[in-house]
């Protein structure tokens, strides 16, 4: 599912793609979670991903606190401050990660845009398999929003959905 899904998303026509994230991030832009959050968490996204560049910057613009992934054993992650002062590198997944920085606490997270690969109207997620965000959403109390090019939206899952799988508040889609 997860291969299938991913070569749909790297076959989509370049203005097509276009054209859905930029309906994406202005329903997001627009989004009550968007614009009552202060401390907002987005990964660096890879090239099969939408864009989180956008969203990066539209935060910054707004005075919001960036907050970005880094990765640790046991599968856990913690969310890091986007500052001047704190440096990236790739992952051995091929994500920048910040690799100096202090942590932010949970409660201190308005708003967590949550990656995937494909998702539901019901919140449901697909992720890429490694578990950190159902592991770090499991006791996080904010605000969860995900973005859903066409291709990643479904009306029900079309996958195993585990009992350990924490769903999404709410997804936004291009349609």
């Amino acid at each position: 599912m997860r291969e299938q899904i991913i070569a749909n998303l790297v076959a989509l026509a370049p203005d097509v793609r276009q054209f859905q994230a930029d309906e994406l991030y202005q329903r997001l832009f627009a989004s009550h979670a968007w614009n009552t959050s202060h401390t907002v968490a987005v990964t660096m996204s890879t090239a099969t991903e939408l864009d989180t560049k956008p969203i990066i910057e539209a935060a910054q613009q707004a005075d919001k606190r960036v907050l970005v992934p880094r990765t640790f054993s046991g599968r856990q992650m913690e969310f890091v401050p986007m500052t001047d002062a704190v440096r990236l590198e790739a992952s051995e997944y091929g994500i920048q990660e910040p690799i100096n920085g202090n942590a932010t606490v949970k409660s201190g997270i308005d708003l967590i845009v949550v990656p995937g690969l494909a998702f539901t109207p019901e919140g449901d997620r697909l992720g890429f398999g490694g578990g950190y965000y159902d592991r770090y959403l499991a006791d996080y109390s904010g605000q969860t929003v995900s973005l859903a090019l066409d291709a990643q939206y479904f009306d029900t899952p079309e996958w195993t959905v585990n009992e350990h799988d924490i769903k999404v508040q709410q997804v936004i889609t291009a349609h």
